[in-house]
């Protein structure tokens, strides 16, 4: 497997405590392993699958206006991701998007988790 991108984009933001860095499990509507990685704890997750060319759907290119990118969190800490935003809440809503899912372009990771996404 590539090792996981170092680009600024994916890392913590720079107010967050250190911590060591989130194990990310991705997995298909089937539950097969898409990919398996680490990230910084506060990481957003859209640019972390992009870098790593995971197939993601978007067409506001992770701006968190389309809603298209949705992953739902299946195994791992019920903090594993940041809460939704004001914004996200609403976005999700607007689309009558189930309250389980999330934006990959709006979420952050701040634990191992095991994230869905049905498409795959």
């Amino acid at each position: 497997m590539a090792p996981p991108p170092t680009d600024a984009t994916t890392q913590a933001p720079a107010d967050a405590p250190a911590r060591p860095d989130a194990l990310v499990r991705m997995v298909g509507a089937a539950g097969a392993e898409i990919d398996c990685f680490r990230v910084a704890h506060g990481a957003l997750l859209w640019p972390v699958l992009t870098e790593r060319a995971l197939p993601l759907a978007s067409a506001c290119k992770g701006k968190g206006i389309c809603t298209a990118c949705t992953v739902t969190q299946v195994d791992g800490a019920d903090d594993a991701l940041q809460p939704p935003s004001d914004e996200e809440t609403r976005r999700l809503h607007k689309q009558r998007k189930p309250d389980h899912q999330r934006l990959a372009c709006l979420c952050r990771v701040q634990g191992d988790v095991t994230l869905r996404v049905d498409y795959w």
